[in-house]
């Protein structure tokens, strides 16, 4: 039996660690980049989210494709936005203007990620097992956690998991029982 199914039945197991099914090379961005450096940035690496980083590296929070959403909808009050409409034809446009064409881009340029990130970030250690991931997942309401390790009294992103990821490790022939 497959182990996500043993786990639907109530199952004990140890599926694995974040360490096993991170992304190793995370893309992050400044608190003072401008949104539209950071869209276009979001394109080119097909991503829809980031952590964000200080000028020393620290980790401050996460900027996603819905921050950057919100952000042209702050500008533009009485527009609606269909989210799928935005995340589909952002990948499939190569993040060319969309939602307005250059008043877009503007909109975005006018603004830098600290004004719209989230600054609470959930982060975790690489041994945390697959099953507390998707718990806290779940329960924060988020598409992805940071994979930290303690070095020098600081936190270093070591990594990122996205919901992606993790249907990923589910489908993977490695979890088969």
């Amino acid at each position: 039996m497959r182990a996500h199914a043993r786990a639907l039945a109530g199952e004990e197991f140890t599926l694995t660690t974040a360490k096993d099914i991170m992304q190793t090379e995370v893309v992050t961005v400044g608190s003072d980049d401008s949104l539209s450096s950071v869209y276009r940035l979001f394109a080119a690496a097909e991503i829809s989210g980031a952590p964000v980083v200080d000028e020393l590296g620290t980790i401050v929070g996460v900027v996603s494709v819905r921050d950057l959403m919100r952000a042209t909808q702050d500008e533009h009050e009485n527009s609606s936005v269909d989210s799928n409409y935005f995340r589909d034809g952002f990948f499939e446009a190569g993040g060319s203007s969309l939602m307005g064409g250059d008043d877009f881009e503007e909109t975005l340029s006018q603004r830098v990620v600290s004004e719209v990130m989230t600054a609470g970030v959930v982060a975790l250690a690489p041994d945390t097992p697959v099953s507390e991931i998707v718990k806290m997942i779940l329960r924060d309401r988020i598409h992805r956690v940071l994979v930290v390790e303690r070095r020098r009294d600081k936190d270093a992103l070591v990594g990122l998991i996205s919901l992606l990821d993790l249907i990923a490790a589910f489908a993977s022939d490695e979890w088969d029982g």
